[in-house]
């Protein structure tokens, strides 16, 4: 790898650390799995956020002009889509059973256990119907001064960084999770509801700042 790509590289792994840091309704959800059914669960769940980091990065990255213009014509529909998915995702939070994976697994909670490709799929829909992930993606690419110009290997690298640095933080957050799992066991029902409400208030104040907009 070149000087110029390894900097590219260099510079993808950072807004990709950069993007998926604050702890938003994906966050939560993402920790809330790992708690409830365990590590693997949630660091799949991670890197579906992650590949959704890629595709957005891979946009900015490659200057895909007939891409961004389609998703900000439909900023609207995003919000209103990815509001209610949210509001939806934090209701049934509320209603699970507060009961969090152990070594004595409980058979209700193996059968509500997301299968892997389900988890990895809905976090890759939740993070590119986010607002918030649009958002970041145009402050931060516009910060680093990336506007589709780097060239496809430099494109390239960049879009690998975004995705590593991404995956690095959404995997780091699981295995942290995980590792509390023993000592959060007991305030199961009070984390089902915090991390539910959460998700809700994300859902609702997308569907708000949409109001404002009509």
């Amino acid at each position: 790898m070149s000087l110029a790509l390894f900097y590219f590289f260099l510079k993808g792994l950072l807004i990709g650390l950069t993007i998926a840091a604050p702890v938003g309704p994906v966050g939560v959800l993402c920790i809330h799995r790992t708690l409830k059914y365990g590590k693997l669960v949630g660091v799949i769940s991670g890197l579906g956020a992650a590949s959704a980091d890629l595709f957005y990065g891979a946009v900015a990255a490659f200057g895909l002009v007939a891409i961004t213009n389609l998703i900000t014509d439909s900023s609207n529909i995003i919000k209103l889509v990815g509001g209610i998915l949210f509001i939806a995702i934090g209701i049934h939070m509320l209603r699970q059973q507060p009961t969090f994976v152990s070594d004595t697994d409980s058979v209700q909670i193996e059968q509500n256990k997301p299968s892997l490709l389900t988890a990895w799929i809905s976090t890759f829909v939740l993070t590119a119907m986010n607002p918030g992930t649009i958002i970041a993606f145009t402050v931060i690419f516009a910060t680093f001064g990336i506007n589709g110009d780097a060239g496809a290997p430099g494109a390239a690298a960049l879009v690998l960084g975004v995705f590593l640095g991404s995956a690095i933080w959404w995997c780091g957050l699981s295995f942290f999770a995980s590792a509390m799992r023993a000592y959060v066991k007991q305030h199961s029902r009070v984390i089902n509801k915090v991390s539910g409400t959460i998700i809700i208030v994300f859902g609702t104040a997308s569907l708000v700042s949409l109001l404002f907009e009509l």
